[in-house]
């Protein structure tokens, strides 16, 4: 699927879901992900999400949702992610924390193409500061996977929709455009 195809085919789920599912987004800010298995081409999504846990409005990435979304169906490779704003249309860029839970999903995830306009993508590797990929630790997916580490006060409240040996989401807003 070549990149201007893929970006379209996000805006319109990002309409469908608009029209179908208002109550999805959540606000001015909201924005989607979609993503693209390597392995099967499975279409995954995410919209920005927002909880309240012990008094504290968190918001969660797109990214993170739909990344967690692929996990239960046994998928870890990305090929492509694009995150698009529902009020502009326009592209934003995943923030760190996401991007460094895509490579420890997989460590091949370096090669993702991921989106920086609606017809121009780079390298997951690209995007992260080149001593975070050699200072990652891959995530342990699976039965064997040992106890998770008990999430921040901050992020408490998130991995109860999480699988239990994935990391928490990251609370942090996305960078400025």
């Amino acid at each position: 699927m070549e990149a201007k195809e893929f970006y379209n085919l996000a805006v319109k789920l990002m309409e469908d879901m608009k029209t179908k599912e208002p109550q999805l987004v959540s606000g001015s800010d909201s924005e989607l992900c979609v993503l693209v298995t390597a392995e099967k081409q499975a279409v995954y999504a995410g919209v920005t999400s927002v909880k309240v846990s012990a008094g504290q409005i968190m918001r969660s990435c797109p990214e993170y949702n739909a990344i967690m979304a692929m996990i239960p169906d046994g998928e870890t490779l990305v090929e492509k992610l694009v995150t698009v704003s529902f009020s502009s249309l326009e592209v934003s860029q995943p923030c760190a924390e996401c991007l460094k839970l895509l490579y420890r999903v997989s460590p091949d995830n370096k090669d993702t193409e991921v989106f920086v306009a609606p017809d121009k993508t780079t390298k997951v590797s690209e995007l992260l500061a080149p001593d975070t990929v050699e200072n990652t630790a891959p995530v342990t997916l699976g039965a064997e996977s040992p106890a998770p580490e008990q999430p921040s006060a901050e992020a408490s409240g998130f991995a109860a929709d999480a699988p239990a040996s994935a990391p928490p989401p990251p609370s942090m807003n996305k960078a400025p455009k």
